[in-house]
C-alpha cells in the first residue's frame, strides 16, 4: 500500500506533475471554455497512469471543498473524511446506527445529502440532507424535508451534488432496475423538484444491463459524467446541459475483470477515484491523467 505525499499536493491544486495537455482551454459547444483535463474527456482522448492503493476506504470516494477533503465510507458503513491523505476522523454528525454509503457535498461545504439506511425514512436506503449557514458552522442532523419528492419505497442510491448545490444525480432501484435520476432546485433553501431520468442511449438504460446504471459522478460544469455499467466505470459527454449525453465509453485502463465501481472526479478532471476488489478486499485506488 503506497502513502499519499503525492495526493497531498493533488488536493490544494487539483493538478500534479502534468505535462501541459494538449486541448486545455478549449470551448465547449455552448461557448463556455473547459479548462483543466476536461478537453482530454471531451475529446476522447482519455488515458490514465497505473492504479495506486489509498491508505482510506474502501467505499463511496467523495471530493469536496475544491478537493482538499476526501469523504469515504469504511468497512463498518461509517462516514469518514481525511485531508491530505494523512489526518481522518469519523464525521459523527452523519453517522447513525444503521448503515450509511455516500455522502456528497457541495463546494462550499454548506450542503451535504447522504445514502442512509437509518430509521425514520421511507425504507431501504434513503437520502437524507444536512444544511448549514457556513463551512465552519457544525452540521445539524440530517433530515429529508427538502427531499420528499426523491425517496420512495425503493432505495436511493450514490447521491452527487453539484457544486453550487443545486442539482442532484443519483442511482435510485427501480422496478426495472438501477437508472440514474437528476432533481433541480432554484435556490439552497428550496426543496428538490420532482427528479427526471437521465437518459442513456440503448442499450445503456435499465433493465439492458444486468445491475443498471450507478454511481454517477460529474465534471463541474456537467458536461461529463463517469459512471459504472454493470461492474466497469464508463464515461459520457455532452455539449451543453440541456443536451443528452452521448454513447458511454469505458474506461479501458482502469476496469479490469474485477468490480470497478463508485467513481470520483477530481475538480479539473485530472484525477480519478473508484473502489474495486481486484487485489482482493475491497479497496479505494486513485489514476492520474497521462
Amino acid at each position: 500500500m503506497k502513502t499519499l505525499p503525492l495526493i497531498a499536493a493533488v488536493f490544494g491544486c487539483g493538478r500534479v506533475h502534468f505535462d501541459p495537455l494538449v486541448g486545455d482551454g478549449a470551448i465547449a459547444n455552448d461557448g463556455v471554455a473547459i479548462t483543466g483535463c476536461w478537453p482530454r474527456w471531451h475529446q476522447h482522448t482519455v488515458q490514465f497512469s497505473a492504479a495506486m492503493n489509498v491508505p482510506f476506504g474502501p467505499y463511496d470516494p467523495s471530493l469536496a471543498g475544491d478537493d482538499v477533503w476526501t469523504y469515504y465510507t469504511d468497512f463498518s458503513n461509517d462516514i469518514w473524511v481525511t485531508n491530505n491523505g494523512v489526518d481522518f476522523s469519523n464525521v459523527t454528525q452523519f453517522n447513525s446506527a444503521q448503515a450509511e454509503w455516500r455522502v456528497t457535498l457541495s463546494n462550499d461545504l454548506r450542503v451535504a445529502v447522504i445514502a442512509s439506511g437509518r430509521t425514520g425514512g421511507s425504507g431501504g436506503v434513503d437520502l437524507w440532507m444536512s444544511q448549514r449557514d457556513s463551512a465552519t458552522a457544525g452540521f445539524p442532523p440530517p433530515d429529508q424535508t427538502l427531499l420528499s419528492a426523491l425517496n420512495d419505497g425503493f432505495d436511493q442510491w450514490d447521491p452527487e451534488l453539484s457544486r453550487d448545490g443545486l442539482h442532484l444525480y443519483y442511482a435510485p432501484t427501480t422496478a426495472t432496475g438501477q437508472v440514474i435520476m437528476l432533481a433541480t432546485r432554484q435556490a439552497i433553501t428550496e426543496p428538490f423538484g420532482v427528479p427526471t431520468f437521465v437518459d442513456l442511449p440503448s442499450p445503456f438504460i435499465a433493465p439492458a444491463v444486468p445491475t443498471g446504471a450507478s454511481d454517477p459522478t460529474l465534471s463541474p460544469d456537467e458536461l461529463v459524467m463517469v459512471l459504472t455499467l454493470g461492474m466497469d466505470v464508463y464515461y459520457a459527454t455532452r455539449s451543453s446541459q440541456s443536451d443528452a449525453f452521448g454513447v458511454p465509453q469505458p474506461l479501458a485502463d482502469i476496469n479490469t475483470a474485477a468490480l470497478e465501481a463508485d467513481g470520483e472526479l477530481s475538480a479539473d478532471g485530472c484525477v480519478f477515484y473508484y473502489s474495486s476488489d481486484r487485489d482482493g478486499p475491497r479497496a479505494i485506488y486513485v489514476v492520474y491523467m497521462q
